[in-house]
């Protein structure tokens, strides 16, 4: 620290904290967190697009499985996924998994919350294929990680 109580090399003490912390870095769950963020508001239009056949009772059909993945998938499971990726590490201060892991993670399960969403909606199976195994690839990275960080 200086004589001012300023730290004489910007960004020393984060970057000290971070090695012992181990969260990855902030852009990637900011990232994931802004693509829920963008998921949600495309399920809320596409949820007001399958009004019309929820009115009259038709609840099963495909732009109203697509606007449901949207919302529950896209937006709840990549927002939830962003935040352990940056709380658990800081909670737990050890590292979890590693950058290019979670970078991994969040790039799977984004893009198969969106192939599987619109892959439903458009009625293309192999958009459904492909979204689907990629959510299952990307959710056991993060939960491998997670269990592995808490074994310790």
């Amino acid at each position: 620290m200086s004589s001012r109580g300023r730290c004489e090399t910007p960004g020393r003490r984060t970057t000290e904290r971070q090695e012992t912390v181990g969260g990855p870095p902030w852009q990637l769950p900011v990232a994931m967190l802004l693509a829920a963020a963008v998921a949600q508001v495309v399920g809320a239009v596409a949820l007001v697009v399958a009004a019309p056949d929820l009115a009259r009772g038709v609840s099963y059909g495909p732009a109203q499985l697509g606007a449901v993945h949207l919302v529950g998938v896209a937006f709840l499971t990549v927002a939830i996924a962003g935040a352990l990726q940056q709380l658990v590490p800081v909670l737990m201060r050890q590292r979890v998994g590693g950058t290019a892991r979670s970078a991994v993670s969040a790039v799977a399960l984004t893009a198969g919350a969106w192939s599987l969403s619109l892959g439903l909606w458009s009625g293309r199976e192999p958009a459904i294929a492909a979204g689907g195994a990629l959510l299952v690839a990307g959710g056991l990275v993060l939960v491998v990680d997670l269990v592995l960080a808490a074994a310790g």
